[in-house]
């Protein structure tokens, strides 16, 4: 809910089970404030994502990226690349990547979809224009590329849906950056449950590591 330097922050566990998962709470808090803290994130621990299997995606009946491409524009051959054998190693390597992240899918392969990130997926429609080529097959995103330039503006328009009736009063959102308030101390906890519940709602995950509560 907002960045802190490290010296006023301080890290809980979120699953006894599994040490190493742990979310940044502000030091400064009342042993009675960390105590309901805890509680409260160990309780959600499920809304932090560790891994690409965790996050499950945005439904793309809520939203869905469009590429805004001149139909008019005829398409142009690009040279072929030649790439040096350990070049293409790398390449592969990061395509396996992607695509165990569900990242990205083989164009045409019809395969039900699978959503990786959290992210928002791409159009049907526009797929194909997202397509690249390698040596092994023809790639395209499943999933918007946060490198696209409008990529930014759907996902503001994504949180400034999900949290219209929070904004300007319990959150304030900028893109993925999200600040949840609350004008006295003991509306705080009420209010992160609230945004919790929206998150879930909407499928969305947080990244532990850019995350500090209280």
């Amino acid at each position: 809910e907002g960045w802190k330097p490290e010296e006023d922050v301080e890290l809980i566990p979120l699953d006894p089970d599994q040490p190493d998962r742990k979310a940044r709470i502000g030091s400064r808090l009342s042993p009675e404030e960390k105590v309901e803290l805890t509680t409260f994130l160990q309780s959600n621990k499920d809304m932090f994502a560790w891994s690409p299997s965790d996050m499950p995606g945005i439904d793309p009946n809520i939203i869905c990226h469009r590429l805004h491409v001149n139909p008019a524009c005829k398409p142009v051959a690009q040279k072929r690349r030649n790439f040096a054998p350990e070049r293409v190693a790398i390449i592969e390597a990061e395509i396996d990547k992607l695509l165990a992240a569900g990242f990205i899918e083989e164009l045409l392969s019809f395969k039900d979809a699978y959503s990786g990130y959290n992210q928002i997926m791409m159009h049907g429609d526009d797929k194909a224009k997202t397509s690249f080529i390698i040596e092994r097959g023809t790639y395209c995103y499943k999933v918007m590329p946060f490198g696209l330039k409008n990529a930014g503006a759907t996902y503001q328009r994504l949180v400034n849906k999900i949290f219209k009736e929070q904004i300007g009063k319990t959150m304030e959102v900028y893109v993925d950056d999200m600040l949840v308030k609350a004008p006295k101390r003991a509306d705080h906890i009420g209010n992160l449950t609230e945004s919790f519940s929206l998150l879930r709602q909407y499928r969305m995950k947080l990244n532990p590591s850019k995350c500090t509560f209280g």
